[in-house]
């Protein structure tokens, strides 16, 4: 097979300029991050920051450009988003600075599977039921699902365009492709519908506002209340794609370091899909774990 020396050489330039790009935003991230949240960061190093941004910690090990052959700019959104969750870390949150993450975040990313860039901005259509393939003992348990049914029956958020903001679960629920298996022997699908682009924003304030008006006095109610939100927000995927790592990155950990608690580093970011409240405010303690053996 005949080599093209050219395309060999433009592809190696190009990864080059990438990881010029990664090296200078991870130096930018080392000093906000001292500035904003020294405590947390205080024997950090230029050259760990990279290992904040994965969605699931295994990869680690094969290096900080493992994403690009899947979504090639993951990596440079993510600097990007990171910074940009630091330098706004003193705004109130509301529903566009949840989209402004997204965007800066999937701004530029190609998604393979898509074959296209990731869209920006909430959903623009409704287009069916979000598949969220769950793991058994991983990104489902039985309580998590107990607690999404009993979620759908009693929430009182109140959407005045639908009448309740988990609407979309009933339908979810019932259909026959919801193939959950809570046995653990065979692949499970949680189809939820997305929220409707029409009230996107409503719903997504809604989620704020009820994080808001949670006790937050210990440790214990802080955490409670950051993994309600999140998980809410995940499951409604206001966006058509960069969902996960919007919230279980970005959002988790301003909420963490706004609560003057130490951030963290899931072993998978994906756990939000579908596990109970206690099981992720376990999941957080191990993460806060391994951020602090990395960066303290």
């Amino acid at each position: 097979m005949k080599i093209n020396s050219y395309s060999l050489s433009q592809s190696w330039m190009q990864g080059q300029t990438a990881r010029i790009a990664w090296d200078q935003l991870e130096n930018k991230i080392f000093w906000m991050a001292k500035k904003v949240c020294p405590r947390f960061f205080q024997a950090s190093e230029p050259g760990d920051f990279w290992k904040l941004l994965f969605m699931e910690r295994e990869k680690l090990s094969r290096g900080r450009d493992v994403y690009e052959s899947e979504e090639p700019g993951y990596l440079l959104g993510m600097y990007k988003g990171y910074l940009h969750m630091l330098q706004t870390i003193n705004d109130p949150l509301t529903p566009a600075l949840y989209r402004e993450l997204h965007d800066v975040v999937s701004e530029g990313v190609y998604s393979n599977e898509e074959g296209s860039n990731i869209p920006l901005g909430f959903r623009s259509v409704s287009d069916g039921a979000e598949a969220f393939r769950v793991i058994w003992g991983e990104t489902l348990s039985r309580a998590g699902y107990d607690e999404l049914l009993q979620r759908y029956k009693t929430y009182h958020y109140v959407d005045p365009m639908t009448g309740d903001l988990f609407y979309f679960l009933k339908e979810a629920m019932e259909s026959p492709q919801n193939t959950i298996d809570l046995s653990g022997k065979r692949p499970s699908f949680l189809r939820l519908k997305p929220t409707r682009p029409e009230t996107a924003e409503i719903n997504v304030g809604a989620c704020i506002h009820f994080f808001e008006q949670r006790p937050k006095r210990t440790e214990a109610e802080k955490l409670s209340a950051i993994v309600r939100l999140c998980q809410d927000l995940d499951q409604l995927h206001v966006f058509v794609d960069g969902n996960i790592r919007t919230t279980g990155i970005l959002l988790l950990n301003r909420l963490l370091i706004q609560q003057d608690l130490s951030p963290c580093i899931l072993e998978d970011v994906n756990v939000l899909d579908c596990l109970s409240e206690r099981e992720l405010v376990e999941k957080i303690w191990e993460g806060q774990a391994i951020f602090q053996r990395i960066f303290n």
